[in-house]
Parts: structure tokens; sequence; C-alpha cells
């Protein structure tokens, strides 16, 4: 089955309800959802790979943490599943 691409934006700050990852070789991935946080609410889940914050590509869990902690408001994401 072909991954999807979704675009996910998240409104009002942090707490944004969900964990990042990363294994070796491998692109960031959301690690854990908080049941009926935010980020579930807004469609976000467990094992979607993370492409991009705010509009800038991602290759690395480090990067995802600074643009999620540096974020003003919202957060806009491109995910793969």
């Amino acid at each position: 089955m072909p991954l999807v691409t979704l675009a996910v934006s998240l409104v009002g700050g942090p707490p944004w309800g969900f964990r990042v990852a990363q294994q070796h070789g491998e692109p960031p991935i959301v690690s854990q959802v908080l049941p009926e946080g935010r980020a579930y609410n807004e469609g976000i889940r467990a094992g979607d790979f993370i492409e991009a914050v705010n509009g800038e590509d991602c290759a690395f869990a480090s990067e995802v943490h600074d643009k999620m902690r540096n974020a003003k408001g919202v957060l806009r994401l491109r995910l793969k599943r």
C-alpha cells in the first residue's frame, strides 16, 4: 500500500501532544500520541513519518524537536502514513 501525505496544523502552542523518535537511517517518526490530546484529535498517529515542520524539511529528530520548541502558536506538519 503506498504512503499517503498528510498536512496537519496544531494551533495554540505547546504541549503539542506527541513524541518524536528516530531509528538509525530512518526518517523521524511520531513515536507516541497522547490519547484525546490535540495531536490525536487532529489525526496524528504513532508511526507517522515526519517530513517537514512549518514548511522546512526535517531529516533528523533533533531538527523536529528544535522546530517544535521554537514554534510560535502554530505547528504545521507534513507527514507520511
